[in-house]
């Protein structure tokens, strides 16, 4: 059984870089928002699964937790087998003028197999700053998901049935709210409303620095039920808007790499939600039932989402950064310049 749950994260892992990828290939600048924020927003998937795993052990057996979502994924893989093609080029379904209005809008350069340029992507300052938003997104979002609820059940005396149901509707909402905040944030681009650059700086207000000053008020054992909940489900939803920020980021900076990029970016988001929980653990493990336990962890959580939303602000760009352009592609650019001056001295 562990060998297979290994097996089955590594398999995983191959999603996300693929799946940026495709996006890249397939979704025009000023319809991306929505790709994102269906691509983030898959865990609705999660709610599904809880809500339906219970239904179905119940009646059938607990094997059919497993057996009714292997047989959907299967299914899936072969509907994705015959549907899905890496870029609109090679599909043979799509029309003539979708396939043009998605080229034109569509800039990619990369051609056969060319090595990332990763010294070069790794001392980038906008995918550096890009890096350390993704990371606070992971912080925050796995540490509202399963500390909240802790904190809220042992601290504060809510019921453990409350709780699981907070934590259902913490993924339904953040899944609704990150196709519809993508989905918003293409219409402002398309209407020209905003420019992309303020458009992603805005989000990362919303999306990191205003949950993390929300998480302050989480710490003061001062406030009613109701309050507490408004805040949990407050911060989860306006955090939706990380489909506009550290979400959808990565494509601006490069559309030849974006696959290595998205790799990066989603291990160190994994990455933080592992580190987040024992962290959290160091703090409550004897105290749990103890607000003052819980307030650093609170704090440390707020810091590291605001941080990592700040210097976004200052550091991040959406400009196609130099490394991005293939070595061909600028040698041709450079011999195209050559043979124009010759043409004009003769």
């Amino acid at each position: 059984m562990l060998a297979l749950r290994i097996l089955l994260g590594f398999s995983g892992g191959f999603l996300f870089p693929a799946s940026y990828s495709l996006i890249a290939n397939w979704a025009v600048p000023t319809e991306r928002g929505k790709f994102v924020g269906a691509l983030i927003g898959g865990s609705i998937g999660t709610f599904i699964t809880w809500s339906l795993c219970g239904l179905l052990i119940e009646s059938f057996g607990w094997e059919w937790g497993f057996y009714a979502f292997g047989i959907f994924a299967l299914l899936w893989t072969i509907i994705w087998w015959f549907l899905v093609y890496d870029c609109p080029e090679v599909h043979p379904l799509i029309s003539a003028s979708e396939k043009e209005y998605i080229c034109d809008g569509i800039k990619i350069t990369k051609k056969g197999n060319v090595s990332p340029p990763i010294r070069q992507m790794l001392t980038s300052v906008p995918v550096l700053s890009l890096c350390v938003m993704s990371f606070g997104t992971g912080w925050g979002v796995y540490f509202i998901i399963t500390a909240a609820p802790n904190y809220l059940a042992n601290a504060l005396g809510f019921r453990i049935t409350a709780t699981g149901v907070l934590s259902g509707v913490i993924y339904l909402l953040r899944s609704i709210c990150n196709f519809l905040f993508g989905y918003l944030g293409d219409i402002a681009l398309k209407r020209k409303l905003l420019s992309l650059r303020v458009l992603r700086k805005v989000a990362s207000i919303f999306s990191h620095v205003i949950p993390g000053l929300l998480l302050v008020i989480l710490a003061i054992p001062a406030f009613s039920s109701t309050v507490y909940l408004t805040i949990i489900i407050t911060a989860m939803a306006i955090n939706g808007f990380v489909t506009l920020s550290s979400g959808a980021n990565g494509y601006d900076l490069t559309n030849n790499f974006i696959a290595q990029l998205g790799g990066l970016v989603t291990s160190l988001i994994t990455f933080a939600g592992i580190i987040s929980p024992i962290i959290t653990a160091y703090f409550t493990k004897y105290n749990e039932v103890h607000v003052e336990a819980w307030q650093p962890v609170f704090y440390i959580s707020s810091s590291v989402l605001v941080a990592s939303g700040l210097q976004f602000i200052i550091f991040g760009s959406t400009e196609i950064q130099p490394w991005n352009e293939i070595k061909e592609t600028v040698r041709e650019r450079e011999r195209e310049r050559g043979r124009e001056s010759e043409r004009e001295q003769l």
